[in-house]
């Protein structure tokens, strides 16, 4: 089974946010706050990648929290969100992986 584009693209900055993440740690001169940020981006790669391969592919455990399962015409695919897909700004909403809102039923 090929990933979906987005969790190809999603991977990939991953991997290359880990690999100059893992650069600077091993540079003995890299300033903490250039490490501070750079562990951020790492974080926020994490999250993203998360939330991408929730929503495409969960896991026999992770589709019990799934409150929406829903076809992104955006996507062309059946995405499955789940709490951390809420939107804070709107209750009642998850925000799908193409950025729309999607209300709970």
């Amino acid at each position: 089974m090929a990933l979906h584009f987005l969790a190809e693209h999603a991977f990939d900055d991953l991997l290359a946010v880990w690999r100059r993440h893992s650069d600077l740690q091993h540079q003995r001169s890299t300033p903490i706050a250039t490490l501070g940020l750079s562990r951020q981006a790492l974080d926020n790669a994490r999250q993203r990648m998360h939330r991408l391969r929730t929503a495409l592919y969960p896991t026999v455990d992770e589709r019990d929290g799934i409150v929406v399962t829903a076809l992104c015409p955006v996507l062309d695919e059946v995405v499955h969100l789940c709490w951390n897909h809420r939107d804070d700004r709107r209750p009642g909403n998850v925000r799908c992986l193409c950025g729309e809102l999607v209300p709970i039923p």
